[in-house]
């Protein structure tokens, strides 16, 4: 069954004291139950993109604080997923004319500075800009590290492309891109499976170090047993097939 992608509409309810450096891209922010973290994320972002909020049916004030601080926020009736939740983001992003858009997780694990090198490298000509976090490993977790090592080798090999952090939820995609994406995921997998979309695809990818920000305060939302198993599936479908076939999301 294919969740409701499209969202009610809330819109900014204040204005940043500064517009943003550019209006070309836009920022789409997934999140659920962030209150805690939204505002400082709107706030940086939108230094330098506007910012859309896709509140995945949250049970706190994410999408209020979300508004209230410049965002537009796209409110989902209930939670359907990571991979749902961008998908409604990219929609949006695309029928509102963004030549790109900048793909940033909701719980301040991104640094939003450096959103500036994606915009350079997307304006350079590449249509996906990967973010990758294995370039300083100090900071992360071992088990995380683990599984993060396992899936870019798993990954790699599917897509033909050396993707070295295909769970990084810190990327760009150019509009052409997001036109061309099946998407049958709808959780946390539904990254991995994009990376070997539009690598396949062809299109101009690249990756950059970025820095991750972990908190203790902060809680994985991922579910181990759960999640792995999802992404088997994805390995098994793409070992299998070459191209996706036509029963994913529609195209946006």
């Amino acid at each position: 069954m294919i969740p409701l992608l499209d969202a009610p509409v809330i819109p900014p309810k204040s204005r940043q004291a500064a517009a943003p450096a550019t209006t070309e891209a836009v920022a789409v922010v997934c999140a659920y139950n962030e209150a805690a973290h939204i505002e400082a994320v709107v706030r940086g972002a939108s230094k330098h993109v506007p910012v859309v909020v896709v509140d995945d049916g949250s049970r706190d004030e994410t999408a209020e604080i979300a508004s209230r601080t410049g965002a537009w926020v796209l409110r989902k009736p209930k939670n359907a997923g990571k991979g749902a939740a961008l998908v409604t983001g990219f929609r949006w992003a695309v029928r509102n004319g963004y030549k790109a858009v900048v793909c940033l997780d909701g719980d301040g694990q991104h640094d939003t500075e450096e959103i500036p090198k994606f915009l350079d490298l997307w304006r350079l000509g590449h249509q996906a800009v990967f973010g990758n976090r294995m370039q300083d490993v100090t900071t992360m977790p071992a088990v995380r590290l683990a599984v993060n090592r396992l899936m870019g080798t798993t990954v790699s090999t599917l897509a033909g492309y050396r993707i070295a952090d295909p769970q990084c939820g810190f990327r760009l995609y150019s509009a052409g891109c997001l036109r061309s994406l099946r998407v049958k995921t709808v959780r946390y997998d539904a990254e991995a499976e994009i990376a070997v979309q539009v690598a396949r695809a062809g299109y101009k990818v690249v990756s950059i170090p970025v820095r991750t920000i972990y908190q203790a305060a902060i809680k994985s939302k991922i579910r181990p047993l759960i999640d792995t198993i999802r992404f088997l599936r994805i390995v098994v479908y793409y070992s299998m097939v070459r191209h996706p076939d036509w029963k994913g999301t529609p195209p946006v």
